[in-house]
């Protein structure tokens, strides 16, 4: 019996109004609701009056209600002081399952157990009105819509003869440094509903520290259960920046020797080359090394990752088979269009595209809000807020979260599944790779796979395309500036330390 529910994760914050605050409150002070639990940020205070104010209105907006429903359309709750003009707004930002049977000793029993069998159906998102992504005001954000993941089928793509992988990938840099705590018994139960969801190919890398072996670990769970077949790791080969200039055959031979023992196979599905810096020689050469690892069966199949235009005509023209290449690539991020987009579709090398929520700025948390500043909570959106800066600025970025979120309307999806389809519908794409943490993004990521964009809605999106500045120039040219922006936040020696 089917005795799964949903409830929305919240997100609390407070926001200035034009009245002064008297309550000690400060603007951006956030919680989060995970089912029952209220999660703070260390060390971050809050009002105990404010939240007894907060707290009988939270689990009613963790229901599904109707969408003329009040509990649905109001976001901002007044602070209890009447001379305070501190205001907290209220997002739901996600869905979360449970299960009956885990919350309470109470039984389904008469009509509830038959109405637990019929699963949650679609309901319509919160509409948005007035002033929608003018940051400062009020707005309603829209709600992802839930549904159920058994509605939708992740396709399995070619990347190479006798080779298929999931459209939507599972992206492992989040659970490395820089993006806050891992606990490994939930990292692997995450990786379980990932692969039970369909989506079978985890990408990962020799310098997400400890990501490797985490997905050892999933393996080898799957292993001793007698259910490996079906899923698919693809790593990178990254030497180190102070390598390069002497790199061998043998340094690139113990990275890949390195990852076949910390994910415990005994040969890699795809391995994927990085070369930090262009002006160093030896790109090609560290490639047709690793085609030599492929013959002697430690690698399945070779593929690039940031390389521009030239680099990958340069290696197909050294005889190595590309089979794919992983590039930034986003409604924010179109380098990887034009040449490098007719380039791997002539020679047949899929795009396999990160960045296509750009940490989460994609989404409805972000419709509305003022620019962020100061330090960020992670590398994530440290990095995607550069790529925001080039695509024109704040103000431009939430001219395109107001025409995607009326997208999401349109078709009863997720800003964020519109953001993933628009990547998917690129030419010579394979898949998108999603940095998702939890699997309770999950619902909100697959409903990109059942939305299908139209004329109307890709003229849309391009008409903002129109207002853009950048980025400009090949794949990864912006991050190979020497002390530029971007340069500045890479790590270039993880494999040393």
């Amino acid at each position: 019996m089917d005795d799964r529910f949903q409830l929305y994760d919240l997100r609390v914050e407070t926001v200035a109004t034009d009245r002064p605050f008297v309550c000690g409150h400060r603007a951006g002070d956030v919680f989060e609701v995970h089912g029952e639990q209220l999660i703070f940020p260390a060390g971050q205070p809050f009002s105990m009056y404010a939240l007894a104010a907060l707290l009988p209105l939270l689990p009613a907006k963790q229901r599904m209600t109707h969408s003329n429903d009040w509990m649905t359309t109001d976001t901002d709750i007044a602070c209890p002081d009447p001379h305070c003009g501190a205001r907290f707004r209220v997002t739901r930002t996600g869905v979360r399952t449970f299960r009956h049977s885990e919350v309470t000793v109470v039984p389904l029993d008469g009509d509830l157990r038959a109405m637990a069998g019929t699963g949650v159906r679609p309901q319509t998102s919160m509409h948005a009105s007035g002033a929608v992504g003018t940051p400062g005001r009020p707005v309603v954000i829209t709600a992802p819509p839930v549904f159920r993941l058994d509605d939708v089928a992740v396709p399995q793509v070619p990347l190479a003869p006798g080779y298929q992988i999931s459209s939507v990938l599972k992206g492992g840099w989040q659970l490395a440094g820089g993006h806050g705590a891992v606990v490994t018994e939930a990292a692997l139960t995450d990786m379980a509903a990932f692969v039970e969801a369909g989506v079978t190919t985890f990408d990962c890398a020799d310098i997400y520290t400890g990501v490797e072996s985490l997905i050892g670990a999933f393996l080898a769970q799957r292993r001793a259960s007698g259910s490996l077949t079906g899923v698919q790791v693809h790593t990178k080969c990254v030497p180190d920046l102070d390598a390069l200039p002497t790199l061998t055959r043998t340094d690139v031979e113990a990275l890949v020797d390195r990852s076949l023992r910390r994910l415990g196979v005994e040969r890699l599905d795809l391995v994927q080359l990085h070369w930090w810096d262009d002006r160093i020689p030896g790109a090609v050469q560290a490639a047709q090394w690793l085609h030599d690892c492929q013959r002697t069966g430690k690698i399945r199949h070779v593929g690039l990752t940031n390389f521009d235009t030239a680099h990958v005509q340069a290696m197909v023209s050294a005889g190595v088979p590309i089979v794919s290449h992983q590039v930034q690539y986003s409604v924010l991020d179109r380098r990887a269009a034009g040449t490098m987009t007719d380039t791997c579709a002539r020679q047949g090398i899929g795009l396999l595209c990160y960045g296509a929520v750009a940490g989460g700025f994609l989404s409805e948390r972000w419709l509305g809000r003022f620019e962020p500043q100061g330090d960020l909570e992670n590398r994530s959106l440290v990095k995607y807020k550069l790529t925001i800066d080039e695509f024109g600025g704040w103000a431009l970025f939430q001219r395109l979260l107001e025409v995607l979120a009326a997208i999401a309307r349109k078709h009863e999806a997720s800003l964020s599944a519109v953001a993933i389809r628009w990547v998917l519908d690129q030419p010579a794409v394979s898949g998108v790779i999603v940095g998702a943490r939890h699997a309770r993004h999950l619902p909100d990521t697959l409903q990109a796979l059942r939305l299908r964009l139209d004329a109307e809605d890709r003229a849309a999106i391009a008409a903002v395309h129109e207002s853009a500045h950048g980025p400009n120039g090949d794949v990864y040219g912006l991050e190979r500036i020497p002390a530029g922006r971007h340069a500045a936040i890479m790590r270039y020696n993880l494999n040393r330390s």
